[in-house]
């Protein structure tokens, strides 16, 4: 279970926490004016916001390499995790016992492609950073996405293996607009950036999108550009989580102000942590999450 779904509006056990939030941490009023840049095209919103996230991480990368602190991707665990895993008999991963011989050999044969794919995807990636052609680096974002969400989510279904290596023109288009129209200067580092930062803390596993200098951004591929209170929870919980036990860097990392990127207006809306809340709550509220995660452990 991650941040994100505590603090969804489904789960009964954390709705204390996301009430202290909303109580304690009032959402700022924010007007914007800027128009839609670009529209959905795809039909697979989720999908593209994830791929989004790999493609600006990558153009980030290449723009500002030494500059850069990159974590391994989120991918590399579906990978070296379910794709890995020898003589895995399908029906203990919840397929059901009416898999014919047949469908268990084309779900071993998907696992197998699934790692060919992966390391074409590495070697992709590596070409991007010290090209100027895009080449197939889209596709390689969409297949990131889908490893990244099977992670994420568990075991994958059959629907979600059977089109792994699924690649449809209008997600193409729509990662092209989407990074064609973003101002990537906007995230140039003084210092650092830091790419999927994970937060050092065992009571939960979260990570976010991007850190720049002293910003923590959450990323964002929604029509809609305002500040939703869904949103302002997600970028608190981060810093809260950040405050528990930093970030998983070897050189300590200091944020003040926290931001949402949102992609397909090109806007970067940020705040002061100090503007947000009192250092006082900021700790009363570590201690609220603490609290709740022993009264209700992640699942």
């Amino acid at each position: 279970m991650s941040l994100t779904t505590i603090l969804s509006y489904g789960e009964k056990d954390y709705k204390a926490f996301r009430t202290f939030l909303s109580d304690n941490f009032p959402k700022p009023r924010v007007t914007f004016t800027e128009p839609l840049l670009c529209p959905n095209v795809s039909t697979r919103p989720a999908l593209i916001g994830t791929a989004f996230d790999y493609l600006l991480r990558f153009h980030l990368q290449k723009l500002y390499k030494p500059k850069v602190r990159s974590t391994p991707w989120v991918a590399d665990h579906a990978i070296n995790g379910y794709f890995s895993s020898p003589g895995i008999q399908f029906q203990s991963y919840g397929y059901g016992d009416d898999l014919t011989k047949k469908d268990i050999s084309i779900l071993h044969s998907i696992k197998k492609k699934a790692k060919t794919k992966y390391a074409w995807c590495k070697d992709v990636y590596s070409y991007f950073l010290i090209n100027d052609r895009v080449g197939k680096i889209f596709e390689v974002c969409l297949f990131l996405a889908r490893l990244d969400n099977i992670y994420r989510h568990g075991i994958p279904t059959l629907d979600e293996l059977r089109t792994l290596f699924e690649v449809k023109t209008e997600d193409i288009i729509e990662l092209q607009s989407l990074i064609e129209s973003c101002s990537l200067s906007r995230f140039e580092p003084k210092s650092h950036i830091v790419l999927n930062p994970r937060f050092a803390t065992n009571i939960l596993k979260a990570d976010a999108d991007l850190v720049v200098d002293d910003m923590l951004i959450e990323v964002k591929v929604t029509k809609h550009l305002n500040v939703s209170r869904e949103h302002f929870n997600q970028i608190i919980g981060y810093y809260i989580l950040y405050l528990i036990g930093g970030l998983q860097l070897r050189k300590k990392v200091k944020i003040t102000k926290v931001a949402i990127y949102f992609a397909r207006h090109d806007v970067l809306w940020s705040m002061k942590v100090d503007d947000i809340g009192s250092a006082t709550m900021f700790k009363t509220g570590t201690k609220f999450l603490k609290r709740t995660l022993r009264e209700f452990p992640l699942r």
